[in-house]
């Protein structure tokens, strides 16, 4: 059931793919990560429109750390046959990443995987406990994001229509860099009726870290102060899978 498992690669990555900035270690440690002190955002997955999933993501702030989580689960009748139930953790602390947890149940695939970030000895840390190995990498001064942490730095980021974006993530066990094109303006409709002025983007990447997908895959971020993803679609093997946010709320 490779469909199902990739809408959860669809949630991962349109979050990983939304930091547009190079920064380097010196960055300040006054980054905004979140508006107040709580914030939520839940959406709906679905495959050639069936409703297969949901996700949700969730950001607390308490001084200057700031914890983000996301969970990703298979629909009722879709876990009968294929169980996708999925953790990730993201600390960022004085606007650095210092820790992700993820951990992964998707139909017989397992995956528990934890990397820590010391920017201050200059080092990344990654442990894949099933395999039970550990890896240190040194990242040269240069400041990867994790696969969740990046999302919520785009919120104060200029984004250009034909201008395109550099990001340094690290995901599996690996530093690379991708490039985000921004492609234009328009307004779409959500499945829940409401009509959202967008920005939108397409990521491309030049490795599969991440995951193997077919075709293009394209983000539309709201186009305001708050510049939330509100809808992602990528061709899956077969079919197309699509991501679309369902509720906001706030603290």
């Amino acid at each position: 059931m490779k469909i199902i498992r990739h809408l959860t690669a669809v949630i991962f990555l349109v979050l990983a793919l939304l930091q547009f900035t190079t920064n380097t270690a010196s960055a300040e440690p006054s980054v905004k990560l979140i508006n107040g002190t709580k914030e939520k955002l839940n959406y709906s997955i679905y495959w050639s429109g069936i409703y297969v999933g949901k996700a949700e993501l969730t950001a607390s702030k308490n001084a200057e750390k700031v914890t983000i989580t996301l969970k990703v689960d298979s629909a009722p009748v879709i876990s009968f046959f294929y169980t996708v139930d999925d953790y990730a953790q993201s600390i960022v602390s004085n606007g650095l990443p210092v820790h992700f947890r993820l951990k992964q149940r998707e139909g017989r695939h397992r995956g528990d995987k934890e990397t820590f970030f010391d920017y201050q000895t200059g080092k990344i840390e990654h442990f894949n406990y099933l395999k039970k190995t550990r890896d240190a990498h040194n990242p040269a001064g240069i400041v990867y994001w994790d696969l969740i942490a990046g999302f919520y730095t785009v919120r104060h980021q200029q984004l250009t229509v034909g201008k395109p974006h550099t990001i340094k993530l690290f995901d599996n066990n690996k530093m690379f860099e991708a490039e985000v094109s921004v492609l234009r303006r328009e307004t779409i409709e959500l499945k829940t009726g409401r009509e959202v002025k967008s920005i939108v983007i397409k990521p491309k990447l030049d490795t599969e870290a991440l995951f193997k997908r077919k075709g293009d895959m394209v983000i539309w971020l709201s186009d305001d102060t708050q510049r939330m993803p509100v809808k992602v679609e990528t061709t899956a093997p077969i079919g197309s899978v699509t991501a679309e946010l369902s509720s906001y709320t706030a603290e």
